[in-house]
């Protein structure tokens, strides 16, 4: 009263003083309470702060209120006052809550107000201060705004909101937790029923709205999780709880209840259960089935699929090991029980597998496990967690796969057999054939000989003189003979050779005499053909080889023999020479027809004759073959390069006689 007195305006008829009766009032009153010029300075102050705190009215007589004792403790608190001193003395009253210190060496909150006074002329010519101790109000207001700031953090850490209804007002209130959950403007009023169903699909807000109605009759609270669709199309999950007050003559006084943001739990849960869904399809798909038995408790868990497995609608038996075991085949039931108890008994962690068939049923199936053993900090065993699947096909695929082996196996014994009678079969077939060569060659020698003995007797004898007809046909008789001779030679070696009984003899060989030599003796032949023969430049310097230098030279001789041959007429044949790695080699080249790549293969076939249309060739097919067997007897090689149209190049290749040294010196 006497601060709305004292802050009345020009006309009021109020102007204060500090007169006695005024100062006895001021006394009289439980608060705080002074009298101040305009500027601030003190003129009186009551009893209560000066029993409060001991300080005098003479200590304060003619101070600023703010540089009082009761102030000056704090700068915050002299600013408080200071500034509600300049609005009173500008004709405002003025409020400040300040801090200050009370006997005790406690604190006390004060709640100072500045009130003007005005004279008739409407002029501040005093101000009254009022002083009210609200500590206790400041201790609640405190401890409401902490609940208030823990409520906020609370709200906020669980994603959750509240909300109140006034049901007669419809005043609606929100937490800072719901408008922030619905992401509603801040500086829009608190969502209605009608603007929070706006964001719902139709057929969750009937739910709501009948659920509401029901609780509004009187009925219980409800729960329901429902979506929420953001503005900008996101769907939110949000769980909303709600409870009505009801009057003692039932009416509905108002509603109440949280919104909490699951959305992150309800894709989660949507995930986990997809997850789900995808591994009961797969393991419905693969056949495989998991399980779980708690030891400690003897709860067993199994999948859907592990009770199909054993041929059990899911759910149709408690899943112990002793019922477990009940399925199990009677010749497999003490392995399994051996191999469970041993793992429970390890008490390490530990993984193990095993199988068995099953009792029921004619169809005899197969199982197989996988299981792993888990077990608590002292080292027992907890429970044990394993996977299972239907080996049944595999088991007959396995057991057919053995007697297909078998078979496999007895079949590969007896062509085994067969082949080797067939092989012992060919090699005497083989040994005879070069033993009838053999023998054949040597009959054919013997009368051949004679007729080549006579025939030169017929042409070298002076007594006689043979007339130039009968010398021409003796000479045809000796040449035809020769050539005879030469086949008959071959053969006999070929036979040597694919029985086992030719022989060389390994040397040094100079290779640029040797193929001179052969080249001197094959000229004439050349010439005879109007061919030319030549050798490249520095074959005479090449090194020496290791051969069988009278092999050798029947190899090379032949060779150059068939490249005359089969030459064309008047085409030439090049004899060259070359060392690589250790090798000399010693080529042919003629300029006959070639060869298909077709028929190369053949080449080397005995008794094969390519060019036996040829309009000059004649023999047996043997040479070749004779030549390419001699040549590797003498670790060498002997080879072709031909194509039709482009002649062709026969070379042999024979280790080098100073590689030889080098290795045996190294």
């Amino acid at each position: 009263l006497l601060a709305r007195r004292a802050g009345r305006p020009a006309g009021g008829g109020c102007v204060l003083s500090t007169e006695p009766d005024l100062c006895r009032l001021l006394d009289s009153l439980e608060l705080a309470a002074g009298v101040f010029t305009p500027e601030g300075r003190t003129l009186f102050v009551n009893r209560a702060p000066r029993e409060a705190s001991g300080i005098s009215l003479a200590a304060v007589r003619g101070l600023l209120a703010w540089e009082t004792p009761y102030y000056n403790h704090s700068p915050a608190a002299q600013d408080a006052i200071r500034r509600i001193f300049a609005e009173a003395a500008a004709g405002r009253r003025a409020v400040a809550d300040v801090e200050i210190p009370d006997r005790d060496g406690g604190r006390r909150t004060l709640q100072a107000t500045a009130c003007p006074v005005f004279d008739d002329a409407g002029r501040v010519v005093q101000i009254v201060g009022i002083g009210a101790d609200v500590t206790d109000r400041a201790v609640a207001q405190a401890a409401l705004e902490q609940q208030r700031r823990l409520l906020e953090q609370a709200e906020r850490v669980a994603s959750l909101g509240s909300w109140e209804v006034d049901l007669a007002s419809g005043e609606v209130f929100s937490s800072q937790g719901m408008l922030g959950i619905l992401e509603w403007p801040a500086d829009a009023p608190s969502p209605t029923f009608e603007d929070f169903y706006a964001h719902v699909p139709a057929a969750e807000v009937a739910e709501l709205e009948a659920r509401f109605a029901a609780a509004l009759a009187g009925g219980e609270s409800y729960d329901l999780v429902h979506a929420y669709q953001m503005g900008d199309g996101r769907l939110k999950w949000l769980h909303t709880r709600t409870e009505v007050e009801h009057a003692a003559d039932g009416r509905a006084l108002r509603a109440f209840g949280t919104v909490q943001d699951v959305t992150p739990l309800h894709e989660a849960r949507a995930a986990l259960e997809g997850n789900a869904a995808v591994l009961r399809k797969a393991q419905q798909v693969g056949g495989l089935g998991h399980w779980r038995l708690n030891l400690v408790n003897g709860v067993g868990v199994w999948s859907d699929e592990q009770y199909r497995l054993f041929g059990l609608v899911p759910g149709a038996m408690q899943p112990t090991i002793d019922n477990y075991v009940e399925l199990v085949h009677p010749d497999d039931r003490a392995a399994v029980r051996a191999v469970l108890e041993g793992a429970i008994a390890a008490g390490r962690p530990a993984t193990f597998s095993f199988e068995h068939r099953l009792a029921a049923g004619t169809d005899r199936r197969t199982l197989e496990h996988h299981f792993e053993v888990e077990t608590d900090g002292a080292g027992t065993t907890t429970a044990l967690f394993g996977v299972s699947r239907d080996i049944t096909a595999r088991k007959r695929m396995e057991e057919a796969l053995r007697r297909a082996n078998e078979n496999l196996e007895r079949r590969i014994a007896e062509r085994t057999r067969d082949l080797v009678q067939a092989r012992e079969q060919a090699e005497q077939a083989s040994r005879a054939k070069s033993e009838f060569l053999a023998h054949v060659s040597h009959e054919l020698r013997t009368p051949m000989n004679a007729v080549l003995g006579f025939t030169q007797l017929l042409l070298g004898n002076p007594a006689e003189p043979l007339s130039e007809s009968q010398r021409e046909n003796a000479e045809e008789v000796l040449q035809a003979g020769r050539h005879l001779m030469t086949l008959i030679g071959e053969m006999l070696d070929l036979a040597r050779i694919e029985s086992g009984r030719l022989t060389v003899e390994i040397g040094e060989v100079d290779v640029g005499t040797l193929v001179e030599e052969c080249v001197n003796l094959i000229r004439a032949e050349a010439d005879a053909c109007a061919q030319t023969l030549e050798l490249e430049p520095g074959v005479i310097a090449e090194p020496r080889v290791l051969a069988d230098p009278q092999r050798l030279r029947q190899v090379l001789l032949n060779l150059l023999s068939n490249a005359i041959k089969y030459n064309r007429d008047g085409g030439g044949v090049t004899v060259s020479v070359a060392r690589s790695a250790g090798r000399c080699r010693i080529a042919v080249a003629d300029q006959g027809a070639g060869i298909h790549p077709a028929d190369l293969a053949r080449l080397f076939v005995p008794f094969e004759r390519l060019g036996q249309d040829h309009k000059r060739t004649e023999g047996t097919g043997i040479g070749l073959a004779l030549s390419k067997r001699l040549v590797e007897a003498m670790d060498g090689e002997l080879g072709v390069s031909s194509a039709p149209g482009a002649g062709s190049c026969f070379w042999i290749e024979l280790p080098l006689a100073s590689a030889s040294r080098d290795a045996a010196a190294g």
